[in-house]
């Protein structure tokens, strides 16, 4: 539960303290970035907001198909890497150690910018959202979505079989440190 102190608004945006780096094509977009969750789309200003949204692989193969199709219809669109954000009606103030941890995140070849982004609570979160938003008159047809849904929910059980995996890991080399007989006596 957020428990806000001193003056609440009932706006439907967030402001967002970023760093990012400079907008990047949709063809340079890597695979590898799209899975850690480091590239977003700053679109259209919704009227409380722009259009803020994390690119999925779903999202990117369908803009990446539209860019080619129809002759760079993204235009209102830009990509970033966002290494770094933070919802700044929380906590807006860093500390130098942040600031330092953020910095050593970011290689040191890329060239970043601070900003501050106020983003809306409706922003795009799936591929029928970003159709509807910037590519209205194309239709999808009920087996593409589902589709794109498929590829969604394949993504997230990978992402949680690696960390499954990563745990039964853990577990494994735990279990050659720890007295196994004082874990049942712990659980009964």
């Amino acid at each position: 539960m957020k428990t806000r102190n001193g003056f609440v608004s009932n706006s439907s945006s967030s402001s967002y303290i970023v760093f990012a780096s400079n907008n990047i094509e949709l063809e340079q977009i890597e695979k590898e970035d799209i899975d850690k969750g480091l590239v977003y789309c700053h679109g259209r200003d919704l009227g409380e907001g722009f259009d803020f949204f994390q690119v999925t692989l779903p999202i990117y193969k369908f803009l990446f198909d539209r860019n080619i199709q129809y002759d760079n219809r993204i235009s209102d669109m830009s990509f970033k890497k966002i290494y770094y954000h933070q919802d700044s009606e929380t906590s807006g103030l860093f500390t130098k150690k942040m600031i330092m941890a953020i910095l050593n995140d970011i290689p040191e070849d890329v060239s970043f910018s601070v900003e501050s982004i106020e983003t809306s609570y409706h922003s795009s979160s799936s591929v029928k959202e970003v159709r509807d938003r910037y590519f209205e008159d194309i239709e999808l047809d009920d087996e593409e979505i589902l589709a794109r849904q498929y590829l969604d929910l394949e993504k997230r059980r990978d992402e949680q079989d690696k960390v499954a995996a990563e745990i039964s890991k853990e577990m494994k080399d735990m279990s050659k440190k720890v007295n196994l007989n004082m874990v049942k006596k712990l659980r009964g």
